[in-house]
């Protein structure tokens, strides 16, 4: 018994010229910014003072000063803040000098750097990624403003050496 056609066949597919990988799905930078709450601080732009908003931020320019949110700030990796940052969550793929605030985390991604004190109660360091500081872990009933306001990493370092000694 002969078949006429062969039990399996190669399907042909038209040869498709590759697609740059990052043309179809956005950074994730990219994709933060496009939300229209976010606040942007655009690269090559430069703000000097206090910011405090209820929207997220994304900085990937330069900040001078503090800045508080009770949503998300995220530190682009060409973004650079010189000061404190108060927020519920904190990811840094830029370089920030200044104390660090997250009551829900704080995000140190592989090309971040940070010369400052931590204060949240998740602490995420990626390899690669620069610190220089100290840390305060919360516990979860310790993450509102008004425990973060009146404690201060330097005030517990000094009252843990009072009780080692």
């Amino acid at each position: 018994m002969q078949l006429s056609r062969p039990a399996w066949s190669r399907r042909h597919v038209a040869e498709q010229e590759p697609e740059a990988v990052g043309a179809l799905s956005p950074s994730p930078d990219e994709a933060f910014a496009a939300d229209p709450e976010t606040l942007v601080v655009e690269e090559g732009c430069s703000i000097d003072g206090r910011l405090v908003t209820d929207r997220p931020i994304l900085v990937m320019g330069d900040a001078c000063g503090s800045i508080e949110c009770t949503s998300m700030v995220r530190v682009a990796e060409s973004g650079s803040v010189q000061g404190d940052i108060r927020a519920r969550s904190v990811v840094i793929l830029g370089a920030v000098v200044g104390s660090v605030t997250g009551r829900r985390e704080v995000q140190l991604c592989a090309k971040g750097k940070l010369h400052g004190d931590v204060v949240t109660s998740s602490f995420e360091l990626e390899r690669g990624a620069f610190f220089e500081g100290h840390t305060r872990m919360l516990r979860p009933q310790d993450t509102g403003w008004q425990t973060l306001e009146s404690s201060s990493v330097d005030k517990d370092s000094q009252r843990d050496l009072q009780h080692v000694r």
